[in-house]
């Protein structure tokens, strides 16, 4: 039987709440065609394949052209085009382990006040920005334990929630200044 392997990418965006051994995210996955079927398998191998339903060969065959595909691709930007207004496209490399960039629409911009084309989550899933008027900027959602690791998470998987983080960072700024004038004005 001849493999028709094709339109591999990575997806950022799956299972952010699923756990392997370890205690760790499952940080990304590839999407492919099998002879027209649309398929999947995780990067990290510490999950049950999701290729178990294929004989031993096939299933070898298929693993050794994803990662034939992954050492190819390694180092190459891709960019997922997002149903929310504000974002344009998330960033990310093959595995989002090494965080995503956001690119946001000229009025996203606007509003949030953010200098350069939006926002980036980093691995451990900090949300950082540069403010035209306050500089950098950062947002560590998480406490310790296990909340921190749900909430660094979801900001990876749902980068479109940190919207909101910003804005409300920005009104805490602007009514910091503000504080800090009345004062010195006295």
């Amino acid at each position: 039987m001849t493999l028709k392997i094709e339109n591999i990418r990575p997806d950022f965006d799956y299972g952010f709440d699923r756990y392997d051994n370890s205690n760790n995210w499952s940080s990304g996955i590839l999407r492919f065609n099998l002879n027209g079927e649309e398929r999947f398998e995780y990067l990290n191998d510490n999950y049950e394949s999701e290729l178990s339903d294929l004989d031993g060969r096939t299933r070898k065959a298929v693993k050794n052209r994803l990662s034939k595909w992954v050492s190819e691709h390694g180092d190459a930007s891709f960019s997922t085009e997002s149903e929310y207004l504000d974002i344009v496209a998330v960033w990310h490399r093959v595995d989002i382990e090494e965080g995503i960039e956001i690119e946001l629409t000229e009025e996203a911009i606007e509003r949030l006040n953010i200098s350069g084309n939006g926002y980036e989550i980093n691995s451990n899933g900090v949300i950082s920005w540069e403010d035209r008027d306050f500089g950098y900027q950062e947002i560590d959602n998480g406490d310790d334990g296990d909340r921190e690791f749900l909430t660094r998470c979801y900001n990876l998987a749902n980068p479109e929630t940190a919207l909101g983080d910003i804005e409300d960072r920005l009104e805490q700024l602007r009514d910091e200044a503000e504080e800090e004038a009345e004062e010195e004005a006295v």
